[in-house]
């Protein structure tokens, strides 16, 4: 009771981020009379992702209902110079904590304790970062969430709304923050110059082996002709008698199919002059309708005696193509080597001695047709 209880609180909040989300900008000009400084209006992982791309801090704003969230407003986000630290070392994302999903559990991750709170986030490579389970997140431990998201605490912000402290601990992380991407970025280039070394003493390397490959292929070529001759003759005589080959077996493949055709052809002649059991003969339990399902999705029927073996179905199924063809329905193809199967339960039919009474089919049924090369 207890979890579906949360489970339904949980997707209230969601919702109420999704709704309300997309109408911040408005929300706050409605309630402070002013524009809000440039907010990311995406998702924490957007926003996350973007600080990443733009070598830039994550700011985030946890947000609540009380007057220090409305004071925090009037005198710091408004004005000029927090809209100046934003636009040279952050990206600026709010959230509700009281009343969104994903703000209310990063608040509770973080143990915030009071609203409003300033979080400022390092954004860091989800397949690079290493995240201890017994790490902690205030610390500056490095932290996956939500999933595929990860991020490092630099700092936190819980105290009045103060201009001037809160432009200090501003300052104190983009500046930080800014050496940072600095050094990153001449370690990048040192790469970059030791990587282009690399690479041109690797080319000049590939040059001297190629020199001395062709030089050893030249000296080889005289040999590699008389073997290209001698081969091209050895390969002339297998594809001779390849071709014999194959011509061999085409003829014996047609011989084999000749003799197939005239073995169903005769079955079927067999067959049609058999009289089949008429549909009012005997009682319905001494008489099984079978009906034929091919791969093709063609279907032929036939009525059985009951005690007749599963042999004559085999032998029916093989030649019932041509006495299709006989009885002026047109004709159809049967693979050469098959096996018959009920559909449901799906099992094959492999005892050919066993009565169709015997195989429980009465009074009808649904056979397929399987190939065995399949």
């Amino acid at each position: 009771e207890n979890a579906r209880n949360q489970a339904v609180a949980a997707e209230a909040l969601r919702l109420a981020e999704e709704e309300e989300r997309p109408c911040f900008t408005a929300l706050y000009e409605s309630r402070h009379g002013k524009e809000p400084p440039a907010i990311f209006e995406g998702s924490f992982e957007e926003a996350l992702a973007a600080a990443k791309f733009q070598h830039r801090l994550l700011l985030v704003w946890l947000l609540g209902e009380g007057a220090e969230n409305d004071l925090l407003c009037q005198e710091v986000l408004n004005g000029e110079i927090f809209g100046a630290f934003l636009a040279e070392y952050f990206v600026f994302w709010p959230g509700d904590a009281e009343r969104w999903l994903l703000p209310k559990r990063l608040r509770e991750l973080l143990r915030v304790e009071s609203l409003p709170a300033l979080l400022v986030l390092q954004p860091l490579n989800v397949f690079e970062a290493e995240v201890m389970p017994w790490g902690d997140p205030r610390a500056g431990a490095p932290v996956e969430f939500p999933a595929n998201s990860a991020w490092a605490l630099q700092g936190c912000w819980l105290g009045p709304p103060d201009e001037e402290g809160l432009m200090g601990f501003l300052a104190e992380h983009g500046d930080r923050a800014a050496e940072q991407e600095r050094r990153r970025e001449e370690e990048r280039k040192q790469a970059g110059e030791r990587a282009a070394a690399a690479r041109a003493l690797r080319q000049q390397q590939d040059r001297e082996y190629e020199e001395g490959l062709q030089r050893d292929q030249e000296r080889e070529a005289t040999v590699a002709e008389a073997r290209n001759r001698l081969a091209a003759q050895e390969e002339a005589s297998r594809t001779r008698r390849a071709k014999d080959e194959a011509e061999a077996k085409a003829r014996d493949e047609r011989e084999a199919c000749r003799a197939l055709a005239a073995h169903r052809r005769g079955l079927a002649d067999g067959l049609l002059a058999a009289a089949e059991l008429p549909a009012g003969h005997g009682s319905t339990s001494e008489i099984c309708r079978l009906v034929l399902r091919l791969p093709d999705g063609q279907r032929a029927e036939r009525r059985f005696a009951a005690d007749a073996l599963l042999e004559s179905v085999y032998a029916w199924a093989e030649c019932c193509g041509e006495l299709s063809e006989l009885e002026g329905s047109g004709r159809f193809d049967i693979p050469r080597s098959f096996t018959l199967a009920t559909t449901y339960p799906r099992a094959a039919l492999l005892d050919r001695t066993r009565s169709l009474r015997e195989l429980q089919l009465l009074p009808n049924a649904v056979l397929a047709l399987c190939p065995d090369d399949e």
